[in-house]
C-alpha cells in the first residue's frame, strides 16, 4: 500500500511539474520535487504557484 503511495505521490508531483513547465516555471525538477515533498500536505496548483513565488523572491 505505501508502494502504491509513493507512486501516486511521485506522479503526481511529476504532472504538477509538467504544468508548471508548460505555464513558463522555470526551475529545476529536482527544487520542484524537494519543495513539494517538504510541504508535506496536498497543495492546489495555485498555491503552490504562490510557495514558488516567494520562493523566488527569497532567492534574490
Amino acid at each position: 500500500m505505501q508502494l502504491k503511495t509513493q507512486t501516486n505521490s511521485s506522479q503526481r508531483i511529476d504532472e504538477l511539474y509538467d504544468f508548471f513547465i508548460a505555464s513558463g516555471l522555470i526551475i529545476e525538477k529536482s527544487v520542484f520535487k524537494t519543495i513539494v515533498e517538504l510541504l508535506q500536505v496536498p497543495v492546489s496548483p495555485f498555491q503552490l504557484l504562490l510557495i514558488l513565488n516567494q520562493y523566488a523572491k527569497d532567492l534574490k
